[in-house]
């Protein structure tokens, strides 16, 4: 396997530092990682010249759009499917039901956030998100961690037992493919392990989870034309499901409802190309952190979400795939070419304390 993966990161190293991308997509490419992780959502040390191909497009993606959809996952069907279908049912509990686990400081900004509560800040401040939401994060004993008010247990939605067992199983998945699709990552842009700041094992990672409810959006704002056009660049004072932005992390993975097209990202032409639901997908995007470990090559694309459908609800869930919170994030040695990238030397960053900065600016209340 060393002379194996000797010569992928030969391959890889003659394309690894990109001219920077024009962002001028018209489509989400669609991408298979089963070369990456097994069925079971193990790392696989197979085929390399497989390996080598996903790193490839996953590079170009990354490059080009900042988005991309994953198939043959490793993660079962009736997992993914049933977080959705079992979210959907706890979302339809009574407030008072949904508020027992109320997300708040005093209880780690974990839990249950009502339709609102989440806002999308801009110039003129912030607007209220059309959503409701539960926010999971990794746990682990605070005695071994810098102190943090985000850290402590979770509040798990326990009023519908099997949801909370689904969800335990789903996070060991999803920490699998996401570790998965890293190391793709680190090979296509030709690194022999991973990215400065990257967890070494999907179990450093300081994961979070969001499992959301998008009503559909009051009218007007839900007739294209008459109140908001839906492929619009809209003022940010504008409510909508949840406001465009760009995720602050490193890998988000969403799983999403196959009956409501709603996320919707930004090209460099400032056009809203829709992220419509695909069977069998999870769409992928990168975050902040793989701008910094980049030196700039990958940028994060602004999305939105809009569910401009007058009479049914999305459901999705996104997880996470972050740095461990106490890693520092710099951009790697290799890349650090100021002839290569127009942001040479961006800051380095410790993630915990980035992290506690965008979760304390997220709620209002």
């Amino acid at each position: 396997m060393r002379r194996a993966a000797q010569r992928l990161l030969t391959a890889a190293a003659g394309r690894a530092r990109p001219a920077f991308a024009d962002r001028g997509f018209n489509s989400i490419p669609v991408i298979d990682v089963s070369p990456l992780v097994k069925p079971g959502g193990e790392q696989r040390g197979g085929d390399a010249d497989r390996q080598l191909a996903v790193a490839q497009q996953l590079h170009t993606a990354a490059k080009d759009v900042g988005f991309f959809y994953c198939k043959n996952a490793g993660v079962p069907a009736a997992l993914a499917d049933g977080v959705l279908e079992q979210a959907q049912q706890w979302f339809a509990l009574p407030e008072a039901t949904k508020r027992q686990i109320c997300l708040s400081p005093e209880r780690h900004y974990r839990g249950y956030q009502g339709l609102g509560d989440n806002v999308t800040r801009h110039k003129g401040g912030f607007t209220r998100d059309h959503h409701e939401g539960l926010d999971f994060y990794a746990e682990a004993d605070s005695g071994t961690r810098p102190h943090s008010a985000i850290h402590g247990p979770n509040q798990w939605p326990s009023q519908i037992p099997e949801f909370e067992t689904l969800l335990r199983e789903y996070v060991s998945h999803m920490l699998h493919l996401g570790h998965g699709i890293m190391s793709g990552i680190a090979l296509g842009l030709g690194l022999p392990e991973r990215l400065p700041g990257e967890p070494a094992t999907s179990q450093e990672s300081y994961w979070c989870m969001r499992v959301i409810h998008y009503p559909p959006l009051p009218a007007p704002a839900s007739v294209d034309g008459e109140g908001l056009d839906k492929h619009s660049d809209l003022d940010g004072s504008v409510q909508l499901s949840c406001g465009a932005h760009t995720d602050y992390g490193l890998l988000t993975l969403v799983n999403q409802q196959q009956n409501v097209t709603a996320l919707q990202v930004q090209n460099r032409r400032g056009e809203w190309i829709d992220a419509a639901p695909k069977s069998g997908t999870f769409v992928c995007n990168i975050g902040d952190m793989l701008r910094v470990m980049t030196n700039g090559a990958y940028v994060p694309t602004p999305h939105r979400v809009i569910n401009a459908n007058p009479t049914q609800s999305r459901i999705s869930c996104a997880f996470f795939y972050e740095p461990a919170f106490e890693a520092t994030i710099r951009p790697a040695d290799s890349l650090l070419r100021p002839e290569d990238h127009p942001e040479p030397n961006l800051e380095h960053r410790r993630y915990g304390e980035h992290l506690e900065r965008k979760v304390f600016s997220n709620f209002e209340h």
